[in-house]
């Protein structure tokens, strides 16, 4: 029978500290400023760039100095290296980057409150301090105001007006201004604009902005008309006849190609005020593969970036699936919405609660971003706000609504064991290169424009080619890119269907018959999925689990590697719920939230024997409670060369240190 015990990742601490492994990165930008070199970022002193890490949402941007302070310790103790500043700019947030707090009503949204930048300034400060680097965001979800000069503002919609927002002469100009006034703030805490602090790593012109998406037409005047009266006059300039208009056929090559054309035209005006202004980090156009036509207006910035979801959901409905036994799973899309020859980045995964197997999530993310060969990923989210009351932070997720969205709620995780308790592994196989790049990079040509979307489950790619990932490094040729002599396929060219997939460098492994994925690396070895009643083995390592499903994960903090370190980090969670949460079955499939629970968190009990080999002979195992705590010695013996640990029996938690005495 399972077993549960109260385990609380606090917001202010971390019970384990991993901070010394990268004691050589404070403060961040001391390598000089982000480049790109071919398609991997790197530091001006050509040391490598990867990332790890988190993104702050809204409000939680414009905390106070203490909980910065306090937030910023804690990321560089679980071992990230990157924050991603998204949605500034929502008006349903308090405080935003242009309302401090709910008061006389102002009609606009072109200054940027001093009050809220100087919270960010401070909170940039922390960051940058404990090894942290930013990652800042353009337009996301800017209400334009009357007051903005904009035309019927009160119709556009709340994210940003999109996709009005990429063709309008007004809001791009309102746009480009915002730009500036961001980056070429001064900080006064760290004596620097954000734009010549080398700790400003990267910058999305957008967020999920596209002419091509399917539910955003063009509907309200005067901008219809004026949108169908220019696509009439590129038509004539590029030789296409025009009868009807209608915005909505995305069949239509001319109007796909006019729309590539108000892309381009759109990221080249950013991108080249930007530069103007003394600009010079990475520039990315939008981050979301929506289509190939989305990527081609997008081919002349200097990386590529998208988001993928194990389904979002909300409280009304959710899915509660794993992943261990799919081919297509949240990570498909990411190889091929990534342009070839540049570097990629993942600024938004998840795989929300309260889907009770997102423990797979983390340690399969970063072993197959890293295996890709992408620069960094920050999942989506940390939190939406900065609320310090522990019936707040004692739980899990939020039954809240905020800017019309039902499904914020499921998104916070700074507090939950089963994905940010692994991310102490995860920041390790990302930022040292536990998992190693692919040998072969396979680039895959599309050319069916209209039917292809990368994140869509619906998308033309063959299901057989989905596998393809996870055998070999791949990115994605556009019409007329050279293949510069790396091994190239057509995407109807259909793969082998396999169960057990494995990575060309052997130290990667789904098996999709049993439900399990493996890590099998000198410095990172894991297993995670049902795990429980099989008879996992890795190089040096063996895995028997009771329980049936979750991630048992095994990282030395040393810079030796598994066998011969004496200081090694063995966790082992899978469930984790808030006390008397309850959800139940829905007609129409999925789940629905009947009571969200109460604090505390509470995670499962895995039961397990872990034998590893090692040289060392004087190791202790010792549990880690949430505080940090030592509750116990945990048993453990030798088998020949075999160390042997049983958990989950007496003073089972999450975390194990392995440490010679």
């Amino acid at each position: 029978m399972s077993r549960y015990i109260p385990y609380i990742l606090k917001w202010d601490d971390a019970p384990i500290d991993i901070s010394h492994v990268f004691q050589n990165e404070k403060p961040a930008g001391r390598h000089g400023f982000v480049m790109v070199k071919g398609d991997k970022l790197v530091f001006e002193d050509g040391t490598p760039a990867r990332f790890f890490g988190t993104l702050f949402n809204s409000g939680m941007n414009f905390c106070s100095h203490e909980h910065a302070e306090k937030v910023a310790r804690r990321l560089a103790k679980f071992g990230l290296n990157i924050v991603r500043l998204h949605q500034l700019d929502s008006e349903w947030a308090l405080p935003n980057i242009f309302t401090f707090e709910r008061g006389p009503h102002e009609n606009a949204t072109h200054t940027l409150d001093p009050r809220s930048m100087e919270r960010l300034d401070y909170l940039i400060y922390c960051l940058k301090q404990n090894g942290l680097y930013l990652y800042m965001d353009g337009i996301n979800y800017r209400m334009f105001k009357s007051g903005d000069g904009v035309r019927n503002a009160w119709q556009l919609t709340e994210r940003a007006a999109k996709p009005y927002s990429i063709f309008d002469p007004t809001m791009i100009e309102l746009q480009k201004k915002y730009n500036r006034d961001l980056l070429t703030h001064y900080n006064p805490y760290t004596g620097l604009r954000y734009c010549d602090d080398p700790a400003v790593a990267l910058f999305a012109m957008s967020t999920e902005t596209t002419m091509f998406g399917t539910n955003w037409t063009v509907k309200i005047e005067p901008y219809k008309s004026e949108l169908e009266a220019r696509f009439r006059a590129w038509a004539a300039e590029n030789g296409h006849t025009v009868d009807q208009v209608d915005l909505t056929d995305r069949s239509d090559p001319a109007l796909r190609s006019f729309f590539v054309s108000l892309e381009q035209a759109y990221y080249t005006a950013m991108r080249d005020d930007l530069r103007m202004n003394g600009v010079r980090i990475p520039l990315c156009g939008d981050n979301w593969g929506y289509s190939v036509d989305h990527l081609t207006a997008q081919a002349d910035n200097q990386f590529s970036d998208s988001h993928s979801y194990s389904y979002i959901g909300d409280h009304r409905r959710f899915m509660n699936d794993p992943i261990s036994d799919k081919k297509h799973t949240l990570f498909v899309s990411y190889p091929f919405s990534r342009l070839a020859e540049k570097p990629f980045f993942i600024s938004e995964w998840d795989m929300p609660w309260p889907n009770e197997y997102r423990a797979e999530a983390a340690l399969f993310m970063a072993s197959m971003a890293s295996f890709q060969g992408f620069s960094g990923m920050t999942v989506h989210t940390y939190r939406y706000g900065c609320r310090e009351e522990e019936a707040v932070t004692r739980r899990l997720g939020r039954d809240l609504v905020l800017g019309n969205s039902y499904y914020r709620g499921t998104f916070d995780t700074y507090n939950d064991p089963a994905k940010f308790g692994l991310f102490y592994h995860a920041a390790l196989i990302m930022r040292r290169g536990d998992v190693r790049e692919a040998d072969q990079w396979v680039k895959v040509r599309l050319k069916n424009h209209t039917a292809y979307k990368p994140n869509s489950t619906a998308s033309a790619l063959p299901a057989l080619m989905s596998g393809l990932i996870y055998e070999h490094k791949v990115s994605m040729l556009l019409d007329g890119m050279p293949d510069q002599g790396t091994a190239c396929i057509d995407a109807d060219e259909a793969g082998e269907d396999k169960a057990v997939l494995v990575s060309d460098t052997g130290e990667l492994v789904r098996d999709l018959g049993q439900s399990i994925g493996t890590i099998d690396t000198p410095m990172t070895k894991a297993a995670y999925g049902f795990i429980g009643g099989k008879d996992i083995r890795l190089d040096g390592m063996a895995i028997k689990a009771k329980t049936d499903f979750g991630t048992i994960a095994l990282s030395s903090l040393t810079p030796d590697p598994i066998d011969r370190s004496k200081n090694l980090l063995l966790t082992a969670v899978g469930r984790a719920q808030n006390t008397d949460f309850r959800a139940e079955p829905r007609e129409d499939g999925g789940f629905r939230v009947v009571d969200s629970g109460r604090p505390p968190i509470l995670v499962e009990a895995i039961e397990a024997e872990v034998r590893f080999q090692t040289d060392r002979r004087n190791l202790r195992v010792i549990s880690i409670d949430d505080e940090g705590f030592i509750t116990g010695t945990v048993k453990s013996w030798f088998d020949g060369d075999d160390f042997v640990i049983a958990i989950g029996q007496e003073f089972a938690q999450i975390y194990y240190l392995i440490q010679a005495q």
